[in-house]
């Protein structure tokens, strides 16, 4: 069916895979932007703080005694810091050690009362106070931003940070120990990686066009072969020999279009079949009608009861056929009503046997009945009785000369077995799986009885099914048929 008009048509599968891709490399630029650009500075700093302080935290586990200065030298060559150690002894500090990284080192030029001031402040913090100082351009010292009421204006020639803390060595003396550290002018360093993310955005972007241009090409060209060949589905025609092996999914779909073409060729095969096997079937009767009428109406004396029996008879196998076609699309349609129950299937075998041997014995039938005891079942009454006697319409069809047919009912594995078997000429073993199709007719065979519509085991079939019954039918040729199923016997009380 095609689209209505002014609906939008989806995305094919080459634009869906262009737009994921570019989405992803977007998405994964992005991330490059965030992490090298905009927070490298705070990741910079922030590693830089936690690697000071655990060096600090090396120096005070030595007891100060001449072992803190090889410490304190690698330290100040790994970050170029300048190290100051006091020793506090009642609020008293006595320098210990002092290490200049590179000359001109601020801690040179704090005064004591700046000195005062950063030892109060990192005496109030456990791990320890980082201060920030800025030389200005024309200024010959650094200032620190911490003063109160100055303020800094101008260029920022160089910039340090002061990390302060107080602590107790393993000894168990007081030390105040400073570490002067020039900050890294990373602003260079961002500007090159911006313009290296430019280039890489452009390349990645590119990349991702190409790559998705040939997956989506892969993907893409073979579903476009399958689809071509699956509008000639409609027409049951399908390359026999086209199997698409780009991958294992589009294998199996060509595999399965393959198999539905094939379907659909039989479904039209049998709907032709069908069509000619009910025009045959409403032919005959409506000749035999109006060919009586006829007569009856232009030949005098022929309004006889033989002749309107005729007429009467044709005409209630017409009603029969449009019965049991208006039954088997009701029952396939879920229109029927279902009313499950227990009841006796051996007395209502006994019961049906009955009637057909009253009405065909004196045709030179013979019935015999196989029943096993009292056995019941938990079904439906009425759909098992159209099972039996549909079965039994179609054992007397194809009885033939021998005219015997035979109902078994007996238990069998916890289920009950239901058999009807007629002796007739039997159906080819390559027949057998469409004996349940409407109107099948086996090759080579039997003309069909005037009393059958041709959808009697196609009903039975759907009764069965129904039920979730298992069914189905054994023949040999020359020996005869028999149509069996299995029901679920009715809880015992």
């Amino acid at each position: 069916m095609s689209a209505s008009k002014g609906a939008r048509r989806p995305l094919g599968i080459r634009t869906k895979i262009f737009g994921l891709f570019t989405l992803f490399t977007l998405f994964t630029v992005l991330l490059l932007w965030l992490f090298q650009i905009l927070l490298l500075p705070g990741f910079y700093s922030a590693t830089t703080k936690h690697r000071i302080a655990a060096g600090v935290e090396r120096l005070l586990a030595l007891p100060m005694i001449g072992a803190e200065e090889e410490t304190a030298l690698r330290l100040s060559q790994d970050y170029n810091a300048g190290i100051h150690i006091f020793h506090v002894d009642d609020k008293v500090a006595t320098t210990v050690l002092t290490v200049d990284g590179q000359p001109g080192s601020v801690l040179a030029l704090l005064s004591s009362t700046q000195l005062n001031e950063l030892y109060a402040a990192a005496s109030g913090e456990e791990d320890g106070a980082w201060f920030k100082f800025q030389l200005r351009e024309g200024d010959f010292r650094f200032a620190w931003e911490m003063a109160d009421g100055e303020d800094f204006e101008g260029t920022v020639v160089d910039e340090r940070e002061v990390y302060a803390t107080v602590g107790t060595s393993s000894a168990g003396k007081q030390y105040f120990i400073l570490m002067d550290i020039p900050l890294e002018p990373i602003d260079g360093t961002v500007r090159v990686l911006s313009a290296q993310l430019v280039v890489l955005t452009l390349v990645l972007l590119l990349l991702s066009a190409i790559l998705a241009t040939v997956i989506a090409g892969h993907i893409s060209k073979p579903l476009s072969y399958l689809n071509i060949a699956a509008r000639r589905l409609p027409r049951g025609t399908y390359p026999a020999d086209y199997r698409e092996e780009a991958y294992r999914e589009v294998a199996e779909l060509s595999d399965t279009l393959a198999e539905a073409a094939g379907e659909i060729g039989k479904v039209e095969a049998l709907q032709k079949e069908l069509i000619a096997n009910i025009s045959h079937d409403l032919r005959t009767p409506l000749t035999m009608i109006i060919g009586y009428a006829e007569i009856m109406r232009d030949i005098e004396g022929e309004s006889t009861p033989e002749n309107m029996q005729v007429i009467i008879d044709e005409a209630k196998r017409l009603s029969d056929m449009v019965g049991d076609l208006v039954s088997i699309s009701r029952y396939q349609g879920g229109g029927e009503q279902v009313e499950l129950s227990d009841f006796s299937l051996s007395e209502m075998a006994g019961e049906l046997l009955g009637e057909y041997r009253a009405l065909l014995q004196p045709s030179g039938y013979s019935f015999r009945e196989e029943i096993g005891g009292d056995i019941s079942v938990h079904a439906d009454r009425n759909r098992i009785l159209r099972v039996l006697r549909n079965l039994l319409d179609n054992a007397v069809n194809y009885a033939g000369d021998r005219r015997e047919v035979t109902l078994a009912v007996r238990y069998d594995v916890g289920l009950v077995r239901c058999e009807v078997r007629d002796r007739g000429e039997g159906i080819a073993e390559e027949d057998l799986p469409y004996v349940w199709q409407r109107y099948y007719r086996a090759r080579g065979n039997h003309e069909r009885s005037k009393s059958g519509s041709g959808l009697g085991l196609a009903i039975v079939r759907e009764h069965l099914e129904w039920h979730g019954a298992r069914y189905g039918v054994e023949s040999k040729l020359g020996e005869g048929t028999t149509f069996w199923f299995l029901l679920k016997p009715a809880a015992r009380k």
